[in-house]
């Protein structure tokens, strides 16, 4: 008895393996997918210039990687003890003006030159209600807080998202010829529209990037929005705050992506290096005692085999912490 709804999802023709160069950007749940690369050791950058919700923000940070935008003083204001910028998340605002440009200017640099040889952009949108300044009518990013009588809100029109994102392809397409670019629209629920305008925005963003799929070759959409809503209709696949996917809801997403991008080769390599996050992560009664120096020296053998058969596996961070620890144990 099949008690869900199962989701099909494509068959792209093509695997990501750690090997691979990922970028993840836009909403939080870009964050949840990302991360867990990051964890498994893929070569991945998760919204290296902040998150984004809608359409017009997360564009806008990839021109900015693009044409490595620089940002000047005057693009800052100071509200709540810090500079800030609208176009940034209040990730990098800071109580220094000089050290939050160089924050966000750094970003912009790093991830300039990881975007262009990037194989795989993820793009995880959020909401098609945008913000924009009444004094200068420009897009912003964050609000960071401020009044809401200084900001314009409006549902985009799906054509206005397929205008702007045609730049936006095109510029992508110019800058990187090789990339393949997957959109995705996020599962979670935007409380603050209220539940009828969140069904409307997503239906909004549904069918803008349906017409940027048909307009262009190397775009692609994966279904994690249609994972959650049939496949994972119970609650108990929520977080206590009843609109975001938990924990468990994640996994079986990020399992679902796996299925559809992974090799048994990498599932495989997953697998050995996931028992070594949990290995590292596991909690002990005495960080002194024999066992524990045994599980360590265990780990280390684990990993450099790991790293003798797949160079490109970097774990110089958790050697150098496994190193440290046994040297106390034996001092």
């Amino acid at each position: 008895m099949n008690l869900i709804t199962s989701v099909d999802i494509p068959k792209y023709g093509f695997d990501i393996s750690h090997q691979s160069k990922i970028v993840f950007t836009g909403s939080c749940f870009a964050e949840n997918i990302g991360l867990k690369l990051k964890d498994l050791k893929f070569s991945v950058q998760v919204n290296p210039l902040g998150i984004n919700y809608n359409p017009m923000s997360v564009g806008k940070s990839l021109d900015f990687a693009i044409s490595k935008k620089h940002i000047s003083e005057n693009d800052l204001f100071f509200a709540n003890d810090l500079w800030n910028c609208y176009d940034f998340h209040s990730h990098f605002s800071k109580a220094d003006k000089a050290e939050c440009l160089k924050h966000i200017n750094s970003s912009i640099y790093l991830s300039n030159g990881f975007l262009k040889s990037t194989e795989y952009l993820f793009i995880s949108l959020g909401t098609a209600y945008n913000y924009s300044l009444k004094s200068g009518d420009s897009y912003v990013s964050n609000c960071h807080k401020q009044a809401d009588n200084l900001f314009n809100r409006e549902l985009l029109k799906p054509e206005q998202i397929v205008k702007y994102w045609s730049e936006i392809i095109k510029g992508l397409n110019g800058f990187n010829k090789n990339i393949k670019i997957f959109f995705t629209v996020s599962p979670i629920r935007h409380k603050r529209d209220g539940f009828i305008a969140n069904q409307l925005s997503k239906s909004v963003l549904f069918v803008a990037l349906n017409e940027l799929k048909v307009k262009f070759g190397n775009i692609f959409y994966f279904p994690s929005y249609e994972i959650m809503m049939d496949e994972l209709r119970d609650y108990r696949f929520y977080a206590d705050d009843m609109i975001h996917p938990s924990d468990k809801a994640v996994e079986y997403i990020f399992e679902k992506f796996g299925s559809a991008f992974f090799s048994k080769e990498t599932i495989m390599l997953n697998s050995r290096i996931n028992k070594i996050i949990r290995g590292l992560n596991h909690k002990v009664f005495s960080l002194e005692s024999v066992s524990h120096f045994e599980h360590l020296k265990r780990l280390k053998d684990e990993i450099k085999t790991i790293q003798n058969e797949h160079d490109f596996i970097d774990f110089k961070n958790e050697l150098k912490n496994i190193s440290d620890t046994i040297s106390e144990i034996e001092l």
